[in-house]
């Protein structure tokens, strides 16, 4: 069992750690025994990505609580949003595979936007199930230029793990999204199992936004959802 954390030093540390916490017991947590229980540290200087080089340029002041999740490709998984302040400025995740079996695999998968001269970054990964097996499909985040953006972790093989194309949505002044992302899904009236994903509807909310995702096929309408004085277009998730 692994503990995983970030932003050691105030708000928000350029670091992620991992602590092994199978054995917690007060003769294991002990000052002497500090080290074993170390899995790992990652920064800027020490990350290295299984999918893109010199990914640590990409890892800013992480801010949003990591998430250990299950995947698709059998493993277990941290994801966390990459953070403000990179040396890139980028927005994207880290998806670091983990497991008593194999060491840490890491990759990034970038939003391409942003720059050291207009900095963007992702405080909070929000992972999704929508289908109810207690494996993640797709992980939602906003970004510091107020894009929300969906992650499309759906596929079993890491190579094919993409940003979906978007934004799905954008604030209407660009104001930052750095709240995580709350999603639910629920059948659009009582005449559709819950049981049928592509009849479903998902929502997204944030502190700056709310759309409404339905999960049905492209030629579905497009919809707008109003709550909180801000209109946000529905889109179709692809089948």
């Amino acid at each position: 069992m692994a503990l995983v954390g970030g932003g050691r030093s105030g708000p928000g540390g350029s670091a992620i750690f991992a602590l092994d916490v199978t054995n917690p017991t007060t003769s294991n947590f002990t000052e002497a025994n500090a080290a074993n229980l170390v899995i790992g540290e990652w920064t800027p200087a020490s990350i290295a990505c299984a999918n893109l080089a010199s990914c640590g340029s990409n890892l800013g002041n992480t801010y949003g609580t990591p998430q250990i999740r299950r995947l698709h490709d059998g493993k277990w998984a941290v994801i966390f949003g990459n953070g403000f302040g990179s040396t890139s400025g980028d927005a994207g995740i880290f998806v670091m595979t983990i497991g008593p079996a194999h060491a840490p695999t890491i990759y990034y998968l970038s939003t391409h936007t942003g720059s050291a001269a207009s900095p963007n970054g992702i405080a909070f990964a929000s992972p999704v199930d929508l289908d109810g097996d207690h494996i993640t499909d797709y992980v939602y985040a906003g970004d510091l230029q107020g894009n929300l953006w969906r992650f499309d972790l759906t596929s079993s093989s890491e190579t094919n793990w993409a940003l979906t194309p978007g934004p799905l949505f954008k604030t209407p002044a660009g104001q930052p999204i750095t709240t995580g992302i709350v999603a639910a899904s629920g059948a659009p009236s009582s005449g559709i199992p819950r049981s049928t994903p592509l009849a479903r509807r998902h929502s997204t909310a944030s502190g700056t936004g709310i759309s409404a995702l339905p999960m049905a096929a492209p030629s579905v309408p497009e919809r707008v959802t109003r709550q909180g004085g801000t209109a946000c277009p529905a889109y179709s998730t692809p089948a």
